[in-house]
């Protein structure tokens, strides 16, 4: 049996969760990154 509450809330939200992915967070950017990202891009004509 389907409760009109379970209907309304599909209305709203149609999206289901069906996956949670939880990770550890990465450092971005560093010095060393930096250093090599700015020596890698520079310009000379």
């Amino acid at each position: 049996m389907i409760d009109k509450l379970d209907l309304l809330a599909a209305e709203e939200s149609p999206y289901l969760a069906v996956a949670r992915i939880v990770v550890n967070s990465q450092p971005a950017w560093s010095d060393v990154r930096s250093t090599a990202v700015d020596n890698g891009m520079a310009f000379s004509p």
